[in-house]
């Protein structure tokens, strides 16, 4: 069984320096705030606040299966490449069986999700997610 990796929005301090590193590294360079002896510096610590950036951005490629959320939506990428985004004040219902998780959108659209080869408490953890954040009653 593979596990999903759940990444909840938030503020997290490591993130902010990484972001504001970044940020740093591209605005000094981009107004050569700090004189370089090479001009080639400028462009290699310009690339390094790219680079942390896309660093940053990429997490969801490194797992199979990833969850990201917060108050108002979530991205779940599970079994895909890709991952399908849900706002949760447009979601009517949320259906777990054995093998899959169907979102039901108020407009009837399903968003349909294979579990099978998931951890259990993971799909749990994940409906509950979806229950609490949707703000659906708790029953199953």
């Amino acid at each position: 069984m593979k596990n999903i990796h759940f990444n909840p929005l938030r503020f997290q301090s490591w993130s902010t320096v990484i972001l504001a590193l970044a940020f740093i590294c591209i605005i000094v360079c981009f107004f050569e705030l700090i004189p370089f002896d090479n001009t080639k510096n400028h462009s290699k610590v310009s690339a390094l606040g790219s680079l942390l950036i896309a660093i940053y951005y990429s997490k969801m490629f490194w797992y199979r299966n990833y969850v990201e959320w917060n108050k108002l939506g979530a991205n779940i990428k599970l079994n895909q490449w890709l991952s399908k985004s849900i706002r949760f004040d447009e979601v009517k219902d949320v259906v777990v069986t054995d093998t899959t998780l169907t979102i039901i959108e108020k407009s009837d659209f399903k968003k349909v999700f294979q579990t099978n080869l998931i951890n259990p408490n993971d799909v749990d953890k994940l409906f509950t997610i979806l229950r609490e954040n949707a703000q659906l009653d708790k029953s199953y």
